[in-house]
């Protein structure tokens, strides 16, 4: 897989862990998502949602 599609992944779990109240495993897996590619579109629409 490249790095774009882990870091989309890593963001749709990101999304998923959140949904379930981890909030910190959601943090760590977003920010792991941004540093894989951090000019991933799908990736940062998700780190927009995952801050409201």
């Amino acid at each position: 897989m490249n790095p774009e599609g882990e870091a989309d992944a890593c963001s749709a779990r990101a999304l998923a862990l959140a949904g379930l109240g981890r909030h910190e495993e959601a943090a760590a897996a977003m920010e792991a998502a941004l540093l894989l590619a951090p000019g991933s579109p799908l990736t940062r629409e998700r780190a927009d949602r995952l801050r409201r």
